[in-house]
């Protein structure tokens, strides 16, 4: 199974999507739509103030079961992110993987806690416009970034993007 590495750039996505095809054909499944888990985090040290980092993690799988044997223990992915299972546990709702992704990058001082969280969403959202999943299940731990994502966006549109200022 192939990983995405996001360091700094993204990749590829026409190749990706070609190779997401072709794992997808390999699983005997080639109509089936692919569907996206990704986790987002962001953090700065010293905060606030200091040099922030960001990353994402996830995974492009099918929503059938996987072959018998594949080996994973521990953590499996579902269609609701990753589930730890203690051994004998059904798993009912376990997923066949095509793809992990997994990124992280940097931002100059001085950053944000917020800006390192918002930077991380905006790379998931970019893979998400890139690759077109069926379905997109989030895991993101930050307040500010859900409530833009949820309640803000709506405000942020109507002023076209400005702040009280009239800056960007």
């Amino acid at each position: 199974m192939n990983a995405v590495s996001l360091h700094e750039h993204l990749p590829d996505f026409e190749a990706w999507r070609h190779e997401l095809q072709q794992a997808r054909e390999k699983v005997k499944h080639p109509d089936l739509p692919f569907n996206l888990v990704l986790y987002t985090d962001g953090g700065c040290r010293p905060a606030p103030r200091g040099v922030g980092g960001w990353g994402i993690f996830g995974y492009v799988y099918l929503d059938v079961k996987p072959k018998q044997g594949h080996g994973c223990k521990g953590f499996i992915p579902t269609s609701q992110g990753l589930r730890n299972v203690a051994p004998g546990d059904a798993k009912s709702d376990e997923v066949s993987v095509l793809c992990y992704i997994d990124g992280c990058g940097a931002l100059p001082k001085p950053s944000t806690n917020n800006a390192a969280e918002a930077s991380a969403m905006r790379y998931a959202l970019e893979v998400i416009a890139k690759l077109k999943p069926a379905n997109v299940m989030f895991r993101c731990d930050s307040e500010y970034v859900l409530n833009g994502c949820r309640e803000w966006i709506y405000g942020w549109d109507k002023k076209q993007w400005k702040n009280a200022e009239g800056q960007p």
